[in-house]
């Protein structure tokens, strides 16, 4: 019911990666990804491959672990590091954004079961 911000990092030895997302509501069912990421941030190649990723992302829910719907998530800044950065490693930092915004809008009372 409102816009939160999530930020995922992903960092063990020898891998890098971070992506922040703002996740709100949306209209329509289903769930909606874009990018407002600034190709300065993160080359047009790696949003593409978040998006990509996403999208083929399951995961459930923080109130009852149901599929999420009614979402708009986009990307809004990213970071690399150009010989530790790999795909998984923003598959990883992806899930984990997603997954902390997510559960930052259940702590502020922002999530409905539709």
């Amino acid at each position: 019911t409102a816009a939160v911000t999530g930020i995922g990092h992903y960092e063990p030895l020898g891998h890098y990666a971070e992506v922040q997302l703002r996740i709100e509501p949306a209209a329509a069912p289903g769930v909606i990804f874009s990018s407002e990421c600034s190709i300065s941030d993160l080359p047009p190649l790696r949003q593409q491959q978040i998006l990509r990723e996403m999208r083929g992302m399951e995961v459930p829910g923080v109130l009852a672990g149901t599929e999420l719907s009614h979402l708009k998530v986009t990307l809004i800044n990213g970071r690399e590091h150009e010989r530790h950065s790999q795909s998984s490693d923003f598959r990883e930092a992806s899930a984990r954004a997603l997954r902390q915004g997510l559960m930052q809008a259940r702590k502020m009372g922002a999530c409905r079961l539709l």
